[in-house]
């Protein structure tokens, strides 16, 4: 909570956003905003997106995907929505795109006639990448991933290579 109250003294803020476990550290920033600087604060939770095993997203789990480019990839982001579990990927579509319910009906039907094309994943991973750090950087995505999965390590620049094996283990 303290933070709350350190971000509304220096910067006005007087909203905070955050995940429903996180509430009672939020309320409590509320709480002191308004005893210490007898000023009115608010807080909006949303409730956690977890996996189809129940794990939640985020820096704590070691799996958060940031916006920023500079921490997750644009190559990065595809990888890790490319890489959902076949249970959650429709689901993820309704969450984390803009598509229509009807658009993802029609992906779910085709995805559950043919899972092992993944098209579900292949269209969430389009979908925010594309959102997030445009066109360009998903078609870029796109190439590194065929060109390191086929071996055609020596077709992609010196940038893309070091995005594709970013987070590859060095010993």
């Amino acid at each position: 909570g303290y933070d709350f109250y350190v971000l509304n003294q220096e910067h006005a803020v007087t909203l905070q956003v955050g995940g429903s476990d996180q509430w009672g550290n939020m309320t409590a920033g509320t709480e002191l905003i308004r005893r210490k600087a007898n000023k009115t604060a608010h807080v909006i939770t949303v409730p956690l997106i977890t996996d189809a095993t129940g794990k939640k997203f985020g820096k704590s789990e070691g799996n958060a995907v940031w916006l920023d480019a500079d921490k997750t990839s644009p190559y990065e982001m595809y990888q890790f929505w490319l890489n959902v579990m076949d249970a959650d990927a429709i689901r993820f579509l309704k969450i984390f795109t803009f598509l229509s319910l009807d658009e993802i009906e029609d992906i779910r039907v085709k995805f559950e006639a043919a899972p092992h094309e993944r098209l579900a994943q292949k269209i969430l991973a389009k979908e925010v990448v594309t959102f997030v750090h445009g066109q360009t950087a998903y078609q870029e995505a796109v190439k590194i991933t065929e060109q390191l999965f086929a071996g055609h390590i020596k077709s992609l620049s010196a940038k893309e290579l070091k995005q594709g094996l970013s987070n590859v283990p060095n010993y």
